[in-house]
């Protein structure tokens, strides 16, 4: 005899609870995708929400494609559960519909979104996303043009650092955070203020 699964209630209410926004954690193996899909089949069936409607967002482009294979799968099996007249024509719709779900990855979705709105986004709509080892050739690329320009018009401020001991692997490791975080840009200095001198004498008689 199977022993009852001890979140069969959690279960149940992701899949049938499609009026209010939930939070789901669950370690990996323990069925998150399944009642992913369930949910999915259950906004689809029920009317509340059209393929168009839909965005399932993954971390790989493998994980994006199974589950867009199992949301088809179970929209099939969905037909064979003798549904009304009503939830059979929402189900073949999907079935219809889905080649052009957005069940993708994020760098996906968030492309197709720019694509959409080019001139808000003032980008060419017909860039490209690169993959992992195209964006460290383009970086790579652009570091060494970009140290090469400060060599040679001996830049102040690089050549202080680098007399003070900022070799070149702290600097490139230096431009590597700066640009992960290129989204902060541009910098703007941190706010000073003058020290509490009397604090600190107070803490270090204690």
């Amino acid at each position: 005899m199977t022993p009852p699964v001890v979140d069969a209630a959690a279960r149940a209410r992701i899949e049938t609870d499609l009026d209010v926004n939930l939070c789901v954690e669950a370690g990996a193996g323990t069925g998150k995708t399944t009642v992913l899909v369930k949910r999915v089949v259950a906004l689809l069936r029920t009317g509340r929400a059209t393929v168009d409607d839909l965005a399932v967002i993954t971390f790989t482009e493998k994980a994006a494609g199974e589950l867009s294979a199992r949301v088809r799968f179970a929209l099939e099996q969905a037909l064979e559960e003798h549904p009304t007249d009503d939830e059979r024509a929402r189900i073949e719709q999907a079935l219809l519909d889905l080649y052009r779900a957005r069940i993708q990855t994020l760098h996906a979705f968030a492309g197709d979104l720019l694509r959409e709105r080019p001139v808000e986004a003032r980008l060419d709509p017909e860039f490209e996303t690169l993959d992992d080892l195209a964006a460290e050739l383009h970086f790579d690329d652009a570091y060494r043009r970009w140290l090469d320009e400060q060599l040679a018009e001996r830049n102040e401020p690089v050549e202080r650092a680098m007399r003070r001991g900022f070799d070149l692997p702290r600097l490139r490791k230096l431009i590597e955070e700066v640009h992960r975080h290129r989204e902060v840009l541009p910098l703007q200095p941190a706010p000073w203020s003058p020290p509490d001198v009397r604090a600190f004498r107070v803490a270090a008689a204690d």
